[in-house]
Formats: C-alpha cells, structure tokens, sequence
C-alpha cells in the first residue's frame, strides 16, 4: 500500500522539463520594463504627443539653466533641441522664446570665448523680441524678463546714437535683479555702458565691476573674471587709485590670454606713476615679448618703454624706442615725435637736429589752437619748451630755413604772438647771413620786417610796441625801403605815453631814415631836436653847416 500510494504522487507531480516553457521568463521581463520605462515616461503610452514632449523640454531647459552651477553642455544639447521647433507650437509660443531666450542668456553667460558668447547673446535677444510680458503666465517672469533682455541687448551692443538717457535707463535695469535671480554679467555690462558714455561714468562702472567680482555665482567662467579684474584695474588707474589698481592688476592670471598684455601694460603704468622706472620698464619688456601681443599694444608700450629709459638715464635705447612709437596712435606717437625731437635737438649730430624738423610739424598735424593739444603723456609747455630749442639749435646750426619751418609748426601752440616773434627773428638772421654772403637778403629782411610789424598790436607796453616798430624800421632800411622805416618810426613817435627813455632813439633813428627819403630839412631837424628833448638837452643839433650846402651830399645818420 505504501508503495501504491507513492507511485501515485510521483505521477501527480512529474518532473519539470526544461525544454519546455522557458520562453515565457525573458517575455515577461521584457514586459515589466516596457511597463517602468512607460511609468517613467522613457516610452510614450497611446500616440505621442509632440506638444507635451516640447513642453517637457521646455522645463527641462528652465531646470538646468536655474541651477546654481549649469552644465554648460547639458544647457546647450537641450537648447539646440529645442530652438528649431519653436514656431511649431504657437499655444506655447510666449513660454517657448522666454525659456529659449533665457536659456541663451545664461548660456552666453558661462561660455567663455568672447565670440561665441555675443553669438548667444545675439539669439537670446532674438528670442526675448518676440516676448510681450503680459503674455507670460507667472507674475514673476515679467520682471524677469525685462532684466533679462536688458541683459542681451547690452551684451549685443545698443545701436550707435542711443540717446543717453536710454542708456542711463539699461543701466538702472541692470541694477534692478529680480529677487532670486543670478545677476551673471549684469556688473559687467553695466560698466561697459558706464564706459561708453561721453565723458565716461567711471564711478558706476567701478561700482558695477567691483561687485560682480565680488558677487559674482560660482559658475561664472574665470575667463569672464580675468577680462573684469583688468578692466577695474584700469578704472582705478584713470581714477587716479594706483594701489586699487594694483590689487587687482596683480590678480588677472592665464585664464584669458587675450587680456594679459593689456592687463601687464597697465600694471607697468602703475609703477611707472610710482616712478618704480626699472620695475615699469620690466612689465613693458616682457608685454612687448608675447608673441600674439596686438601691433598696436606693442607700438604704444614702445613710446612707455622708451619713457623708462629717458628716466633711467640711457637716452639712446630711448631715441631707438620713441622712433618705433612714432608710428603708433594717439597720444603715444604725438609724446613720442616731441620726446624723439628733443633728443636730436640735444645731441652733437647736426643731421639729428634736422631730423626734428619734420617730427615737430607731425605732432601737430591737426591741430589748429594751444587749446587743442590736449595729451596726458606730455603737457603743453613741455612741447612749447622743444619747439623754442629746435629754433635756437637750428638758427645756431645756420639752418634758417629750417628754423623758419618750425616757427609754422609752432604756430598752433604758442600764446601771445609768440610764434610770429621767433620766426621774425629767424628770418632777419637769415637776411643778416645772407647779407653777409652776398645773397639777395631783402625779400628776407621785408619779411622780417612785416612779422615784428604785426606783433605790435599784440603788445599792451608802449616801450615794447616803441622797441618793435624800431627793429621794424631797421630791417625796411635793410630792405631798401626808408619809406616804410619812417612810417614805423612816426608810428613809435605817435604812441601815447612813451617813456622819454624809448623816445629818443626813435627820433634819432627817424631823423636819419628822413635822411634816407631825402625829406625836408626841417623835418629832419625837429626830430633830432625831439631826441635831444628827451635826452635832456637844449638848443639846435648844429649852430652852422645845417643843412648841407648841397642836397647831393651824404646827410648825417
């Protein structure tokens, strides 16, 4: 029996055949997953729904981009995913550009090459254009969006002509962030707004940089951070905060390549206001060594170099560096011809002191009044001062002409009729060498002449206007023409309130130029009369043999 009862389970119960039903494992694993992933929303139920995807990814692309560190490149796949199909869904279309153009905004933000970050900038302002805030479900958008298209339309550049009030307008928007929001680059471009305006708001912009540098999120590009810290550095400096300027000078590293010649360029400013002339002079060498250093960043440190050199007592590698810095822009190569001039003006080398000639006449090419000369790195009386020793070296070199040259150029400089004075000096010297020579010296002479004419107008001291119309009446006999001596010399004779001490000589110098005309002898006579008055003496010039027997002979001079 109890074997029957055995055989029975065992025929109840057979063993599993594993050939047979293993199929029905993996089906149901495959169908548990196809179940999660559609739970997960990884595989869409029923027939997908383009609309809800979009919006899916609309909220994808606001997640990353309120994160306190986006991923740049999670930010910028979905971005790229997403742009293309904007236009498709018109019934989230304010939703759709206000995340996109937010989405490109901070994108821009975190990316660092300057280039691709204004192409951002650019489409994230595209986008915010298309966007009325009262479209906008959220309240708290609109204020969002108003900071943030500030933002991209700084960033892109207002267009040229902006009225000032408008630009004042961006810049309180960019003050103005939104409660909870990350500023990113609104310090920055607040101060590049400060910075364009006419004459620059330095205050604001240094406000504005020094706190997005101390404020700034922890994503910020330390690229970004590099270009701001030099910029405030140079701020400072223009504010006259050289050790402001050094903190942060000293802080720009390799983190943007582009900006440490610059950024070095201006450190060796700040100790060249320090007068530290080797520690400047180190600074300059070694921006000028940078392979990719801008020409125009190297021609200008030339003219600061050459300036240390001046100052650490080595004149010739300055004169070599000014000639490079001639060929810079302003004001360097204007500081550079003048400083360049000086030095050839003070060497032995009378081919040097030629050489001046045509760099004076470039330093103020475009200039046409003292007021206009206008350079921080050399001051007007410091140009004055080498205009009046290129005059004097040349005279004494025998190079009239070229003296005379320099009294043009010096024109827009001077005060007071200066530059007219120097060159009638310049020109009755050239008629006296001439003279001497044997060459035709009048044209010089009368030229001479008509410049100490034009000075006296210029004069408010009798004596001095007595003094030039003598030396004007002087250069008219060497001219040969006594005629106009004797209109200067009874012009001098006229003047109210000469002084007895300048009225003689003009009398006496008038009696003889009478001579000269062959004017009546009275004439004569009552002006040297009128000489010996205010010499102090009385009675005629001559008891006889006055006048001359005979108008052939020679009058007394």
């Amino acid at each position: 029996m109890a074997t029957d009862t055995a055989e029975l389970v065992t025929r109840k119960r057979p063993a599993l055949d594993p050939t047979q039903h293993v199929w029905q494992v993996p089906l149901f694993l495959a169908g548990a997953a196809v179940f999660a992933a559609a739970w997960q929303g990884w595989l869409p139920l029923g027939t997908p729904d383009p609309a809800a995807e979009f919006a899916r990814d609309l909220a994808a692309i606001r997640i990353a981009y309120e994160k306190v560190t986006p991923d740049r490149d999670e930010l910028k796949g979905l971005l790229t995913k997403a742009a293309p199909r904007a236009e498709a869904f018109p019934e989230h279309a304010a939703a759709a550009r206000f995340t996109l153009g937010s989405g490109f905004a901070r994108l821009a933000e975190l990316t660092p090459d300057l280039e691709e970050a204004r192409g951002h900038w650019a489409t994230a302002k595209q986008h915010f254009e298309l966007v009325r805030a009262e479209e906008l479900k959220d309240p708290a958008d609109a204020p969002r969006l108003a900071f943030r298209f500030a933002k991209a339309r700084t960033a892109v550049g207002l267009p040229p002509g902006t009225p000032v009030a408008e630009v004042r307008l961006h810049i309180t928007l960019l003050g103005n962030v939104p409660f909870g929001e990350e500023p990113g680059d609104a310090g920055r471009l607040q101060a590049d707004l400060a910075l364009k305006l006419s004459p620059p708001d330095l205050l604001t912009a240094k406000e504005s940089l020094t706190r997005y540098l101390t404020a700034t999120g922890i994503a910020t590009p330390s690229a970004s951070l590099a270009r701001a810290k030099y910029l405030l550095g140079d701020i400072h400096l223009r504010r006259g905060e050289p050790e402001l300027a050094r903190k942060w000078l000293e802080q720009v590293g390799s983190d943007a390549p582009e900006v440490i010649p610059p950024a070095r360029f201006t450190l060796a400013k700040v100790r060249m206001r320090e007068l530290d002339w080797l520690g400047a002079a180190r600074d300059l060498e070694a921006v000028r060594a940078v392979p990719a250093v801008p020409p125009a960043l190297k021609l200008a440190s030339a003219y600061h170099l050459g300036f240390c050199k001046l100052n650490t007592g080595e004149p010739d590698a300055a004169a070599k560096l000014f000639a490079e810095a001639v060929k810079a822009e302003p004001p360097e190569c204007i500081a550079s011809a003048v400083r360049l001039a000086e030095l050839h003006l003070k060497s032995p080398d009378v081919a040097r002191h030629a050489a001046s000639v045509e760099l004076l006449a470039t330093a103020v090419r475009g200039i046409n009044e003292p007021k206009e000369f206008r350079n921080p790195l050399i001051r007007g009386n410091e140009a004055i001062a080498v205009f009046e020793l290129a005059i004097s070296t040349l005279l004494a070199d025998g190079a009239y002409e070229a003296a005379v040259q320099v009294t043009e150029a010096y024109r827009v400089l001077s005060v007071g009729g200066r530059e007219r004075e120097k060159r009638a000096e310049a020109l009755a010297a050239w008629a006296a060498a001439l003279q001497k020579s044997g060459g035709d010296y009048k044209p010089k002479a009368a030229a001479a002449a008509q410049e100490f004419r034009g000075l006296v107008a210029l004069q408010a001291d009798v004596a001095v206007q007595a003094e030039l119309l003598r030396r004007t009446a002087a250069l008219h006999k060497l001219a040969g023409d006594p005629g106009a001596a004797v209109a200067s010399l009874q012009d001098a004779a006229k003047l109210p309130r000469l002084p007895e001490a300048a009225a003689g000589p003009v009398w006496a110098e008038l009696a003889d130029a009478l001579v000269l005309t062959g004017r009546p002898a009275k004439e004569v006579i009552d002006a040297l009369n009128r000489a010996m008055e205010s010499a102090g003496v009385t009675g005629p010039p001559h008891a006889t043999g006055w006048p001359p027997s005979s108008p052939t002979h020679a009058a007394p001079s």
